[in-house]
C-alpha cells in the first residue's frame, strides 16, 4: 500500500496532493484510512491513473467524471459476473455446457 506522498511521487501520474484529496472527497478514490492517513492498495492507483488519463487526456470534465466512473465500475462489475458464470459453465458436465451454448445461439429459437 501507498500513501498520497508515495502516489504524488509517482512519475506515471504526476497528480500534486490537493488534487489526490479532492478526488478523494468527491468519492472517486477511496482509499484505507487509518489514523488520518490515506494508503492506497494497487486497485486505488490503477484507478488514479484511469482518472488522470480521462481527465487530463480525454478532457472528460468534472461533472462528467462521476458519470463515466459509475458507467465504468458498472462494466467492470458486469465483467467480473461473466467471468463467474463462465468458470461455473466450464465446471459443469459435457452435456450441461453444451446445452447451455445452445441456448446462448439461440438454436431452440426455431
Amino acid at each position: 500500500m501507498k500513501t498520497i506522498q508515495e502516489i504524488v511521487e509517482l512519475a506515471e501520474i504526476m497528480i500534486e496532493e490537493p488534487v489526490l484529496e479532492e478526488w478523494i472527497a468527491w468519492g472517486w478514490v477511496k482509499p484505507i484510512e487509518k489514523r488520518r492517513t490515506y494508503y492506497f492498495e494497487d486497485i486505488d492507483i490503477a484507478r488514479i491513473q484511469l482518472i488522470y488519463e480521462l481527465h487530463h487526456k480525454m478532457m472528460i470534465e468534472r461533472d462528467a467524471m462521476p458519470i463515466v466512473l459509475s458507467l465504468l465500475d458498472q462494466l467492470y462489475s458486469t465483467r467480473a459476473r461473466m467471468n463467474k458464470l463462465i468458470s461455473a459453465i466450464e465446471q459443469q458436465p459435457r452435456n450441461v455446457q453444451a446445452d447451455i451454448f445452445s441456448l446462448l445461439r439461440g438454436d431452440d429459437d426455431e
